[in-house]
């Protein structure tokens, strides 16, 4: 029953302590630099939608995040989980063993585009976003929206021009 027990306080104390002294000492101080890359690469890091949608997440992040854009804090959180969706999801699919959850990954990734879309011009209709924010945004989602809809034809297996929609008008 007594190796169930646990340490005393002051065993448990001093083993941290020296554990703690220990790694310390081969710690090398960083001054703030960032880590090395890892040797091995991601698929989705190769990926120019990807690219193009981290590119654009991080100014849908900056827009939630301006104080002059007046938008409440819902509002804020709801952008912030499009950006990131639409990033997970790019990287999600790029991790699938198939082309056809590949496209599917896709699909949800540009729903939150039109999500995020959707929402722009909702808070431009109440003037919380200026202008030519939001016609910097749209042409860059819209950009996105296309590549992407391409990548997923060409996933498909589709060459040939199809009736169906293409995401432009």
């Amino acid at each position: 029953m007594d190796q169930y027990r646990s340490r005393s306080p002051d065993r448990t104390r001093n083993r941290n302590r020296n554990w703690d002294s220990e790694q310390n000492e081969s710690r090398q101080p960083s001054y703030g630099k960032k880590p090395e890359k890892p040797s091995g690469r991601f698929r989705f890091e190769d990926l120019d939608i990807w690219k193009l949608a981290m590119e654009i997440s991080s100014a849908m992040f900056d827009m939630a995040a301006d104080p002059g854009a007046k938008m409440g804090r819902q509002m804020a959180e709801t952008l912030t989980a499009c950006a990131v969706e639409i990033t997970g999801n790019i990287a999600d699919g790029s991790a699938t063993s198939s082309d056809e959850e590949f496209d599917d990954a896709l699909v949800r990734a540009r729903r939150y585009i039109h999500r995020a879309v959707s929402m722009m011009f909702l808070l431009d209709r109440r003037g919380l976003i200026s202008e030519s924010l939001m016609a910097q945004n749209l042409e860059q989602l819209n950009i996105l929206n296309r590549k992407m809809y391409s990548f997923q034809k060409s996933l498909r297996g589709e060459t040939k021009k199809s009736g169906g929609y293409s995401g432009s008008r």
